[in-house]
């Protein structure tokens, strides 16, 4: 539910949005939900708000399989 509700809030700092993010992601990785690393990409692209639009479309539509480790910098 945490992980579904995340959302950052605008004027937030993307270092403090990406350890809740993060967080989360290994509370659910400890109870063995393991997900896959283009899905937490995409779900971390669905996080961000309306000011992240051009970098959101930027990633999401190039022609190669999305990686977290693109989306997270």
């Amino acid at each position: 539910k945490k992980l579904m509700d995340l959302r950052m809030k605008e004027g937030v700092s993307m270092s403090l949005h990406l350890n809740e993010f993060n967080s989360i992601i290994k509370q659910l990785a400890n109870q063995s939900f393991n997900i896959d690393d283009e899905f937490k990409a995409t779900f971390l692209l669905c996080t961000l708000p309306e000011s992240w639009d051009t970098f959101r479309t930027a990633l999401s539509s190039s022609n190669t399989v999305l990686a977290y480790t693109d989306v997270e910098g």
